[in-house]
């Protein structure tokens, strides 16, 4: 091999080196922001919750708060999403998703949700989409509900694909209550062939003064979502309700 043969690969190999070490720079320099630089980009991005909250004498990132983030290629562009949430109380909380627009991050969305937990490295992929599952809960005095949220992330807009419930309890007490407490247990799967989501709920009632179940056997409710353009809707079926006997 000639040596104006061998310079031109050497050319080749550095060309290569130095584009692979800026694509890496380009991709983390916006993943590079501390856990207190996160903390303010919320703060500033959402109306400034801190000085809203004027209960708390203060509000950084040492208050006691729940404070979760975590930077993630949702969209598989060259720059990852951040995804936070900021809890205050059971049920309260505010959760935040942010995409890199002109170099610097921006808030997509926001909602004032409690979310209780993520897991991004397990997914649904879906007719072009990667849908991604978030845990939240709400409630109040003896209620409580806990919900899954599906979405996905496509031209930086968070789209939500479908919300259910999978846990819900009523049991709030007091005089002279006639209506049923109700406990709600749920599931759900997807098919990705048919894009058919399949909801499943059961649901017990007991009586208020003697908590003995009020139904002889639990109800039970089916129903089908279909995905359409950019989510999950209700079939046109007409939700199937079964009665099962206790085993």
């Amino acid at each position: 091999m000639n040596r104006n043969v061998l310079l031109f690969y050497s050319f080749i190999v550095m060309t290569l080196s130095v584009f692979a070490f800026n694509a890496d720079a380009k991709t983390q320099k916006t993943s590079e922001l501390t856990r207190k630089e996160v903390f303010n980009l919320v703060n500033e991005a959402y109306t400034h919750f801190c000085e809203k909250r004027s209960s708390l004498e203060t509000c950084s990132i040492e208050s006691p708060y729940t404070f979760n983030y975590q930077f993630f290629n949702m969209d598989q562009d060259a720059e990852n999403e951040l995804i936070t949430s900021v809890n205050f109380t059971h049920h309260l909380g505010i959760f935040c998703v942010f995409d890199v627009i002109n170099g610097k991050y921006k808030m997509i969305y926001h909602d004032s949700r409690h979310v209780t937990g993520w897991d991004f490295n397990h997914t649904y992929p879906l007719k072009g989409h990667t849908i991604f599952k978030l845990h939240t809960s709400t409630g109040g005095i003896g209620v409580e509900v806990h919900s899954d949220l599906l979405f996905y992330v496509q031209n930086q807009k968070f789209v939500i694909a479908w919300e259910g419930i999978t846990q819900e309890s009523d049991f709030t007490a007091y005089p002279g209550r006639t209506v049923p407490f109700t406990q709600k247990e749920c599931t759900y799967e997807i098919r990705r062939k048919t894009l058919v989501l399949n909801y499943r709920c059961k649901i017990n009632r007991q009586d208020p003064a003697t908590y003995h179940s009020i139904d002889k056997t639990p109800i039970t409710t089916i129903k089908k979502f279909q995905f359409k353009n950019t989510k999950f809707a209700q079939s046109t079926a007409k939700m199937l309700t079964q009665l099962f006997r206790k085993s």
